[in-house]
């Protein structure tokens, strides 16, 4: 019972803030509003602001899958890819094939279209968005393969085996960094449960928390209480 009284006075207290803070955005924008010709401005305004919020919304989605992509994944890719082309296949028609049956195929989706117009993998390669190591990786082991020819069997073996070595050392990473994920966690969560629980069982203290001064405090605490949880995230996922 204390939780759910803490969850919801820390609920409470964030609403506050909110509209303590956007009270008076609210009434500039009701002016704007109320002026001649303010209903056009506003609808441009808003399809403006909508098509920015969709644009980083894509651009974010796209950057968090490739930071996601896991080594062994692009590992799959290349050993399909060497068996491909052990059965007697070429190197861009192993690549292509394997390619569509990949989960990461859409990071692809240029070198396929290159591919399917007639190119060459080598030359449906060459603007590859190479910002991700183990995609760069991937893709170097098979331009070189396309060039210098060779086992290309063995050769992408090789950098396939590298990359699960990669994948096992980013493994034991996070599972080392458990614990220090969890103290993240415990150190951002416990500062607003005992806020929240003073709050609810302290009257003084919720007569200070509907002044002024008592909403500027909230806000300060919760906005450090951000700024280092994400800290310490960053600290954490950084690379070893």
């Amino acid at each position: 019972m204390s939780v759910l009284v803490a969850t919801a006075a820390a609920v409470m207290m964030v609403l506050m803030v909110g509209v303590a803070v956007n009270r008076r955005t609210i009434h500039r924008v009701a002016a704007d509003r109320s002026s001649p010709g303010s209903d056009a401005v506003h609808d441009n305004r808003s399809r403006r602001q909508l098509t920015r919020c969709v644009a980083g919304f894509r651009r974010r989605r796209a950057e968090r899958f490739l930071r996601d992509v896991d080594a062994s994944t692009v590992a799959a890719l290349l050993d399909r890819t060497a068996r491909q082309c052990a059965s007697g296949q070429s190197l861009t028609r192993s690549f292509a094939e394997s390619l569509h049956a990949s989960p990461i195929a859409p990071l692809f989706a240029t070198t396929s279209a290159a591919i399917d117009g007639g190119q060459s993998v080598d030359q449906a390669l060459e603007h590859q968005s190479m910002s991700q190591p183990n995609v760069a990786l991937a893709v170097h082991a098979i331009r070189l393969c396309a060039r210098q020819g060779g086992n290309v069997s063995e050769s992408l073996d090789r950098a396939a085996s590298t990359l699960r070595d990669r994948a096992a050392a980013s493994h034991e990473r996070h599972a080392q960094s458990a614990q220090a994920r969890l103290s993240a966690r415990v150190l951002t969560v416990l500062p607003i449960a005992f806020g929240g629980w003073t709050i609810a069982t302290t009257p003084s203290v919720q007569r200070f928390v509907l002044t002024p001064a008592g909403l500027a405090c909230i806000s300060a605490g919760l906005a450090l209480n951000v700024v280092g949880w994400y800290s310490m995230s960053r600290v954490v996922k950084r690379p070893g």
